[in-house]
């Protein structure tokens, strides 16, 4: 991990992405390397994620944007298709805040469609789920919050 140049971000300098780690309500050290999930007991972090670096990659033109909204809005598929189509070509696009916007206003809050939420199912929130996967593909973190 050190040769790679990946900043270490962890909170004991050991490169872990959870931070904050207990088990029962007992805090201790994580450590990937030898740590197994227990079968009782919860088991709390926080997931802390690296920011990535876009090295020489140019934002996406407003241009190309557009075409891939005409291409969505055409598209007879399932709002839950639609993105995975985009999950699928997310790696390729670097956003400014206000094309994160765009994106995330494509999609409803909520699909009726899906009815009451059954128990122990999570919610379809196509928004959420745009939003989640473009975050991270987005320049300039301090504009978006």
């Amino acid at each position: 991990r050190e040769a790679s140049g990946i900043p270490d971000i962890s909170e004991f300098g050991n490169y872990e992405c959870l931070w904050h780690t207990s088990l029962s309500d007992r805090t201790f050290k994580l450590s990937t390397d030898n740590f197994q999930l227990p079968g009782q007991g919860v088991f709390a972090f926080d997931y802390v994620l690296p920011r990535m670096m876009f090295g020489s990659q140019t934002p996406t033109t407003d241009d190309l944007l557009s075409q891939l909204w005409l291409g969505l809005e055409e598209s007879p598929c399932k709002l839950a298709d639609k993105l995975e189509a985009l999950r699928l070509i997310a790696h390729l696009l670097v956003l400014m805040p206000n094309q994160l916007r765009q994106i995330i206003e494509w999609f409803p809050p909520w699909d009726s469609k899906y009815g009451k939420n059954r128990p122990g199912q999570r919610p379809f929130r196509p928004r959420a789920e745009a939003y989640i996967l473009f975050y991270n593909r987005t320049l300039y973190h301090a504009d978006v919050v």
